[in-house]
């Protein structure tokens, strides 16, 4: 079975099939909820933003407070001062400039 999946798979270039259909149904969700607040015409793309930020908080705030604890225990001083830096202006929603 594995084999026929994988002939299968192999009409796709690349291996990311997975996080394009992930794609695919986000902008589908995201724009229903938007297409839904603009019929209602109670769309605000400010109120849409703090939304998905409220929503992402939690995961985010749960992986920079894991991957702190790994990074203290294993990494080095100098190694940990780059991620403290990097998990800082994560937090921030600013790390673009630093990647």
């Amino acid at each position: 079975m594995c084999i026929n999946i994988s002939r299968w798979l192999s009409f796709f270039p690349s291996g990311f099939i997975g996080v394009d259909i992930f794609f695919v149904i986000s902008g589908f969700l995201i724009t229903s909820i938007i297409n839904k607040s603009i019929i209602d015409s109670s769309f605000s793309l400010s109120d849409f933003y703090i939304r998905r930020l409220w929503r992402l908080q939690p995961a985010l705030l749960a992986v920079i407070i894991f991957t702190l604890v790994l990074a203290t225990i294993f990494y080095l001083p100098k190694d940990f001062i780059d991620y403290a830096k990097s998990a800082k202006y994560t937090t921030l929603f600013t790390s673009q400039p630093i990647f």
